[in-house]
């Protein structure tokens, strides 16, 4: 019995051919990087903001999806390329205009299951 539990565990760990190792929401995007890294964002200041993702250890070409919720409201989704690689860095952009409230943006598989999120608020 213990045989096959680890071999169902083994086969969960790595049905994934990458690792999600950095999810940040910032103001702009500078040499693939993620600058004004902040968790609150006001309509006034910032006109949209970024979700930038890191991922590590790419075994294959795939994609994510970063599905951005307003309120709980699928608003956005952006298919997002990641290649076989040590690394990569991909990022989407949302437009705020002036919708006040909690945002989250989840990350997802290409089978859209969730892998990581991060939720920000606007005011």
């Amino acid at each position: 019995m213990v045989k096959i539990f680890v071999l169902l565990l083994f086969f969960v760990i790595s049905s994934y051919s990458y690792t999600l190792k950095r999810v940040v929401i910032a103001r702009d995007i500078k040499n693939r990087e993620p600058i004004q890294i902040d968790s609150v964002f006001s309509t006034v200041q910032d006109t949209a903001v970024y979700c930038f993702t890191e991922f590590k250890d790419i075994l294959k070409d795939t994609y994510v999806f970063h599905r951005w919720f307003y309120r709980g409201k699928l608003v956005r989704q952006t298919e997002l390329p990641i290649k076989k690689s040590v690394r990569w860095r991909t990022w989407s952009i949302k437009r705020l205009y002036n919708f006040k409230g909690q945002w989250e943006v989840e990350i997802a598989d290409e089978n859209k299951k969730r892998i990581g999120f991060i939720r920000f608020f606007v005011n």
